[in-house]
C-alpha cells in the first residue's frame, strides 16, 4: 500500500493540527507532546491528529536492524485516542516515504488532513536524508500556510523521557522505572494458548500468552502484576524466560498464574501488566525445589499487589 492510500484511509471532517513520529511506548514524553498538539488545535478550531510510523526507519535505513518494541501500531492508536487525538493515522516507513523530500510529505498532508498546524519534538527531522529540520519546516510553514510549534523535551528530574529508556529499563527487570516513563504499568497482550501443561502438575496453572515476537519482554525472571481479560482484572504471578529447571525452550516465554482465579483462558486475549520485580530466573535442581519457590512466589506476589492501587 502506498503512502497515499495510508493516508487517505483518515479522513478528518475539518482541518487538523498534526505531529509525526513512531511514538512507540505513547509515554510521558509523547504526551507532552501530544498535549501541545490539542492546545494548538483548540487555539486554530482545528482538529488534533496524529502520522504514527507503524516501524521505526532504522529497519528500513540500517537494513538487518531488529528493533524490540514497547507497542504495537493499534495499540499506539488506541492509546491516542484514549488520550483524546480525534485522528491518529498509521502508516509505514518505507523506501518511498524515505525519498520524499520535505515539501512533498508537507504538501501531503496538506491535501489530505488540510493540515493547519505541525507540532514537532526535539532534534525533529523529516523527508529525504532528513532534510526537514526545524527551521526548514517553519519556512515551508509560512509558505504553505500552516502554524509550527515545537515541543521541549520532557523530563523526570534531570531524565529525559525516552522509548529507549524505557527498553533499556526493562531488558533490565526495572518495571518499575519503566512504568514510571510509561505513565502507567509496562504491558503484553497477547492470545492464550496451550503449553506444556507444567504449571498445572505442580498446582499452578498458568496462561500461556502467546505475545508479538517484535515486542520486548521484561528481564527474564519472575515479577508481580496485573493479568486483564475483558474488564476482569486478576492478581497475577508472571514469568518471562525459558524455564531453565526444564531447558527446553529457546525463545522466552510469558506465562501468567492468576491468583484465585478458575477457568478456562484458551484462546482468550490476556494483558500482562508488570508491577514489581521479585527474582531472577533459577534452574532448581528438583521439582520440588521449583514448587515450593512458587508457593513463595504467589505469596509474594499478592503482598506487593496488595499495596497497589
Amino acid at each position: 500500500m502506498s503512502l497515499r492510500d495510508e493516508l487517505s484511509a483518515v479522513k478528518p471532517t475539518k482541518s487538523t493540527v498534526l505531529t509525526i513520529g513512531v511514538f512507540d511506548g505513547v509515554h510521558l514524553g509523547h504526551r507532552h507532546l501530544l498535549a501541545q498538539v490539542k492546545t494548538l488545535a483548540s487555539k486554530l478550531n482545528a482538529a488534533s491528529g496524529a502520522v504514527i510510523l507503524k516501524n521505526s526507519p532504522q529497519e528500513v535505513l540500517v537494513p538487518g536492524s531488529k528493533i524490540s518494541y514497547l507497542t504495537m501500531p493499534y495499540q499506539r492508536v488506541q492509546l491516542m485516542k484514549d488520550f483524546g487525538i480525534a485522528f491518529p493515522c498509521p502508516i509505514t516507513f518505507t523506501d518511498e516515504v524515505r525519498n520524499l523530500s520535505p515539501r512533498e510529505l508537507v504538501q501531503m498532508l496538506k491535501e489530505n488532513f488540510k493540515m493547519t498546524g505541525l507540532v514537532i519534538g526535539p532534534d525533529f527531522a523529516m523527508g529525504k536524508g532528513r532534510q526537514g529540520t526545524e527551521p526548514v519546516i517553519r519556512e515551508l510553514g509560512r509558505e504553505l500556510g500552516f502554524e509550527v510549534a515545537a515541543a521541549e523535551l520532557y523530563k523526570i528530574g534531570d531524565l529525559v523521557v525516552s522509548s529507549t529508556l524505557i527498553r533499556q529499563a526493562l531488558s533490565l527487570g526495572d518495571v518499575d522505572h519503566g512504568s514510571r516513563m510509561l505513565g502507567r504499568s509496562y504491558a503484553v497482550t497477547g492470545l492464550v494458548v496451550k503449553g506444556k501443561q507444567r504449571g498445572k502438575t505442580l498446582g499452578f496453572p498458568t496462561a500461556n500468552v502467546s505475545y508479538p515476537a517484535n515486542q520486548i519482554l521484561p528481564q527474564a525472571g519472575i515479577y508481580a502484576g496485573w493479568a486483564v481479560v475483558g474488564d476482569k482484572r486478576h492478581a497475577a504471578a508472571i514469568s518471562t524466560g525459558v524455564n531453565p529447571t526444564f531447558g527446553d525452550l529457546t525463545q522466552a516465554s510469558l506465562e501468567a498464574y492468576l491468583i484465585d482465579f478458575a477457568g478456562d483462558l484458551y484462546e482468550k486475549t490476556l494483558s500482562v501488566e508488570f508491577v514489581a520485580r521479585l527474582r531472577g530466573e533459577v534452574k532448581f535442581a528438583t521439582v520440588d525445589e521449583l514448587k515450593k519457590q512458587m508457593e513463595t512466589d504467589v505469596q509474594q506476589a499478592k503482598s506487593v499487589l496488595s499495596k497497589t492501587p
